[in-house]
């Protein structure tokens, strides 16, 4: 079986309105939605399965279930302010990709908003260090993966071959854009 969560909102609804919304299938291609699972304003969210639960990862707060039905609220994880992306496991630690401000939990708007590693040795509680994501660009330059510069949607994924894949959309405000992902090319970050 597999498990899905997904973002909604009503048309024209601001952003404080996203709610997630679950689905499972059986095949990985045709879904079907889990009736009364919304969960209002939780906005961006990581998906993940440990020790018989599933577990929710807001920017907010994390939430529980046993049957991917009904959810309990388990407070607030994350310590920075963000919106988490997708949650791989690799030699025993968690990684999730991460949009947040630099200078988190008080930013001001002025400040950088960069897509971040956190790590974790449960998948529950993670560390106080972020580690901003570079990209090393075609050219050669290498840069902060600025979420304001070059897009908000972030998610990790293991490739075939066991290379680390972050895929990112660069969310264009004029055109559609197409959904690239870039190969991890320095080691993993240890839980520090």
């Amino acid at each position: 079986m597999y498990y899905m969560t997904y973002q909604g909102r009503t048309q024209y609804a601001s952003s404080d309105s996203i709610n997630c919304y679950f689905a499972t299938s059986t095949d990985g291609l045709n879904w079907t939605k889990v009736s009364n699972d919304e969960i209002q304003k939780c906005g961006k969210s990581a998906l993940e399965y440990i020790n018989g639960k599933f577990e929710l990862i807001t920017g907010a707060n994390r939430f529980e279930s046993t049957n991917f039905t009904i959810w309990q609220n388990m407070g607030s994880v994350l310590p920075l302010t963000a919106d988490p992306g997708g949650i791989i496991y690799v030699n025993g630690l968690y990684y999730m990709a991460i949009q947040a401000y630099a200078k988190s939990p008080a930013p001001t708007t002025n400040d950088p908003e960069d897509i971040f590693l956190l790590v974790s040795k449960d998948g529950i509680n993670w560390s106080n260090k972020g580690y901003r994501i570079l990209w090393k660009q075609p050219n050669g330059s290498v840069t902060d993966l600025n979420a304001k510069q070059f897009g908000f949607e972030s998610s990790l994924s293991i490739a075939p071959d066991g290379s680390i894949i972050l895929y990112h959309d660069p969310a264009s405000q004029t055109s559609p854009s197409p959904i690239f992902g870039m190969k991890l090319i320095s080691s993993l970050p240890s839980y520090q």
